[in-house]
């Protein structure tokens, strides 16, 4: 009987450890590029790895993980969405870490906008849907703070749509992440005393997964998160440190 049981181990072992060798990704619409860009990188070194990913708005992305959706680790745009799993029973104890710190900009290519106050009721004002998408709640601050008032405003799932918006034309200008219009016109920079800091975080799902694990920490790495900030994204000062000197020990 005890052959029998070893026998049958060593027939699912190889398939155990192919399973987790490979996992799925959650990831924030306005990350999907820079993630892109990283997975090029790190599966050229670990070939063995099998890595998808799904992007979306981190609050429609947050509820997939709530109704069991198989990811293993969430890139949130923010660091609410994370906190909740993590209350919630559903994170592995001491993985959630902010990865990048975003910047909302407004993409106007078109329109002659110099200040996002000059946008005034003969613009259509494209932005994320603020209860689902941070870059979406940021934007609702600014257009509070500065009281603006555009002669429509397209609401769009995620960050990733309200860039769709306005490069087609349906939209004049829209609240969109730094990261999005690195190499193109008309980006207009919005003082950031006028919306809460945009601390995206990631957190590694239950269960465990050793190649998600390994991930999360190569995120951390002074590798990663140079192409993070090249992507215009910005570092915690503590993380910016640590990854110069190589010293960050998730």
């Amino acid at each position: 009987m005890i052959k029998f049981l070893w026998l049958i181990l060593l027939i699912l072992q190889p398939f155990a450890a192919h399973a987790n060798d490979s996992f799925r990704i959650a990831v924030a619409a306005n990350f999907r590029s820079t993630l892109e860009i990283i997975l090029e990188q790190y599966l050229a070194a670990q070939p063995d790895v099998s890595i998808a990913f799904s992007s979306g708005s981190s609050g429609s992305l947050y509820q997939q993980i709530l109704h069991g959706a198989p990811y293993q680790l969430f890139l949130s745009a923010d660091s609410r969405y994370p906190k909740q799993l993590q209350a919630q029973g559903l994170l592995q104890a001491n993985f959630r870490a902010t990865y990048a710190m975003g910047e909302l900009v407004l993409w106007a290519p078109l329109a002659p906008l110099h200040q996002a106050k000059q946008i005034s009721s003969n613009i259509t004002l494209a932005v994320a849907n603020p209860k689902t998408a941070p870059y979406g709640r940021a934007a609702a601050e600014v257009i509070a703070a500065l009281a603006l008032q555009p002669l429509k405003i397209i609401q769009g799932h995620s960050i990733a749509q309200v860039h769709q918006f306005v490069a087609s034309g349906n939209a004049d200008a829209g609240f969109i992440a730094r990261s999005q219009v690195l190499h193109t016109g008309q980006v207009i920079t919005i003082d950031k005393n006028l919306y809460n800091p945009i601390q995206q975080q990631m957190a590694l799902l239950t269960p465990d997964n050793s190649a998600a694990k390994d991930f999360y920490r190569y995120l951390l790495t002074p590798a990663a998160q140079q192409i993070i900030r090249q992507q215009g994204y910005q570092l915690l000062e503590s993380q910016a440190q640590e990854a110069l000197l190589g010293t960050h020990k998730p």
